[in-house]
């Protein structure tokens, strides 16, 4: 496989992760990444809600840095964010 191919199985798989919430991370460290995200430069708005979690939010875009959907990366373990920022 190539590593575009790898890249893309990868955030399928932490996208189904994050769906069906395997893996989550604590509320305060979910809102503390939202705080950053919803400030940050790279990332595109959209208003909806987070579903899988008890955290009422507006649901983040994407990254332009990574192109992941944020509001599955947030809630993660173990995620990074691209740019350093938490």
């Amino acid at each position: 496989m190539t590593t575009p191919s790898i890249n893309l199985l990868s955030g399928a798989i932490k996208y189904i992760k994050a769906t069906i919430g395997v893996g989550l991370e604590k509320e305060d460290v979910i809102k503390k990444r939202y705080t950053i995200c919803e400030g940050c430069e790279h990332m595109t708005k959209q208003k909806k809600f987070l579903s899988q979690t008890n955290v009422e939010l507006k649901k983040l875009g994407k990254c332009s840095l990574c192109g992941c959907f944020l509001m599955k990366k947030i809630v993660l373990k173990n995620e990074k964010c691209l740019d350093g920022r938490w």
